[in-house]
Protein backbone atom coordinates (compact mmCIF):
# COMPACT_ATOMS: atom_id res chain seq x y z
CA UNK A 1 0.00 0.00 0.00
CA UNK A 2 1.32 3.12 -0.77
CA UNK A 3 1.73 5.89 1.57
CA UNK A 4 0.22 9.54 0.32
CA UNK A 5 1.39 13.26 2.04
CA UNK A 6 -1.63 14.67 3.30
CA UNK A 7 -0.20 18.05 3.85
CA UNK A 8 1.45 19.75 0.40
CA UNK A 9 3.70 22.42 0.40
CA UNK A 10 2.41 25.57 0.88
CA UNK A 11 1.27 27.80 -1.45
CA UNK A 12 3.01 30.56 -0.34
CA UNK A 13 6.63 28.75 -0.51
CA UNK A 14 5.96 28.53 -4.50
CA UNK A 15 3.98 31.00 -5.39
CA UNK A 16 4.19 34.40 -3.95
CA UNK A 17 1.81 35.83 -5.86
CA UNK A 18 -1.18 33.88 -4.55
CA UNK A 19 0.46 34.92 -1.03
CA UNK A 20 -0.32 38.68 -1.73
CA UNK A 21 -4.00 37.74 -2.86
CA UNK A 22 -4.61 35.53 -0.11
CA UNK A 23 -3.36 38.51 2.17
CA UNK A 24 -5.55 41.18 0.04
CA UNK A 25 -8.63 39.21 0.42
CA UNK A 26 -8.04 38.17 3.92
CA UNK A 27 -7.45 41.58 4.76
CA UNK A 28 -10.96 42.57 2.95
CA UNK A 29 -12.92 39.84 5.09
CA UNK A 30 -11.52 40.84 8.27
CA UNK A 31 -12.06 44.64 7.43
CA UNK A 32 -15.69 43.62 6.41
CA UNK A 33 -16.08 41.67 9.84
CA UNK A 34 -14.92 44.35 12.04
CA UNK A 35 -16.97 47.28 10.61
CA UNK A 36 -19.84 46.11 9.44
CA UNK A 37 -21.67 45.67 12.51
CA UNK A 38 -20.78 49.39 13.54
CA UNK A 39 -22.45 50.20 9.73
CA UNK A 40 -25.52 48.25 11.45
CA UNK A 41 -25.50 49.47 14.57
CA UNK A 42 -25.62 53.35 13.06
CA UNK A 43 -28.47 52.40 10.41
CA UNK A 44 -30.59 51.24 13.17
CA UNK A 45 -29.56 53.94 15.66
CA UNK A 46 -30.46 56.29 12.45
CA UNK A 47 -33.89 54.93 12.18
CA UNK A 48 -34.70 55.20 15.66
CA UNK A 49 -33.47 57.86 16.81
CA UNK A 50 -34.15 60.14 13.60
CA UNK A 51 -36.94 58.65 12.60
CA UNK A 52 -35.00 57.85 9.05
CA UNK A 53 -36.88 55.04 6.59
CA UNK A 54 -35.36 52.75 4.31
CA UNK A 55 -35.90 53.22 0.64
CA UNK A 56 -36.28 50.56 -2.09
CA UNK A 57 -32.97 50.64 -2.67
CA UNK A 58 -31.62 49.72 0.69
CA UNK A 59 -34.28 47.24 0.70
CA UNK A 60 -33.08 45.94 -2.39
CA UNK A 61 -29.61 45.97 -1.40
CA UNK A 62 -30.47 44.16 1.86
CA UNK A 63 -32.38 41.17 0.00
CA UNK A 64 -29.41 40.79 -2.42
CA UNK A 65 -27.07 40.77 0.67
CA UNK A 66 -29.29 37.87 2.37
CA UNK A 67 -29.93 36.33 -1.21
CA UNK A 68 -26.17 35.92 -1.57
CA UNK A 69 -25.89 34.55 1.79
CA UNK A 70 -27.95 31.60 1.64
CA UNK A 71 -27.16 30.89 -1.87
CA UNK A 72 -23.07 30.83 -1.35
CA UNK A 73 -24.52 28.07 1.00
CA UNK A 74 -26.34 26.37 -0.82
CA UNK A 75 -23.67 26.24 -3.11
CA UNK A 76 -21.24 24.65 -0.41
CA UNK A 77 -23.40 22.18 0.32
CA UNK A 78 -23.44 20.48 -2.91
CA UNK A 79 -19.88 20.62 -3.60
CA UNK A 80 -19.35 18.31 -0.04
Amino acid sequence: MEERCIIQDSPTASNPDRAAVAALLTGAVVWGLIWYPYRALAAASSWFLAGEAMGPKEWLGGAMIVAASLFSGRLDGESA
